[in-house]
């Protein structure tokens, strides 16, 4: 009974290790389904950046894709950006739009802004092994690469949304 306790223990603290991505599940008055996906670090030679993900879906379609981040740290004031995109490992991009800044605290240098992506670059983004993330700040571009937490994530909505996998 006593190597059973032990094994049983081992067992538990072995799981507890693997986390699964944080993703909030609600449904929206019209029917339609939205996923959470909870801040997730890419790291850059100076900075970093925290996003989350906000996917509506109807059936396995995607809808709406809705992109926020925040700058962590950066060495420079951020008030607006030029642009942002992810690119994918096949050199290709996958751009945002309607980039906003939602908040900007100059004293603890976070700056966070909102964009949108489409769903069918949201789609071509998931499916990737390690896209980068770029932003374009006074025509200087930072690149971030992604952590393994945020690769989870990428996973957990490929497995959601893309068929056969």
């Amino acid at each position: 009974m006593k190597k059973l306790s032990v094994l049983f223990i081992i067992i538990l603290s072995l799981t507890s290790c693997v986390t699964a991505p944080r993703i909030n599940t609600f449904v929206l008055e019209d029917g339609t389904n939205q996923d959470f996906y909870h801040p997730a670090e890419l790291k850059g030679q100076t900075f970093k950046v925290s996003m989350d993900f906000t996917v509506q879906y109807r059936g396995d379609s995607v809808t709406k894709v809705t992109v926020n981040y925040s700058l962590i740290k950066p060495s420079m004031q951020v008030n607006s950006l030029n642009g942002a995109s992810f690119t994918l490992d096949d050199g290709t991009s996958v751009s945002f739009t309607e980039t906003k800044p939602i908040y900007l605290d100059r004293n603890e240098r976070i700056y966070r802004f909102t964009s949108q992506m489409s769903p069918e670059g949201f789609l071509q983004l998931i499916q990737q092994e390690s896209p980068q993330f770029s932003i374009d700040f006074k025509n200087v571009e930072y690149s971030f690469k992604p952590t393994a937490k945020f690769k989870k994530q990428l996973m957990s909505a490929k497995t959601q949304f893309v068929p056969q996998y």
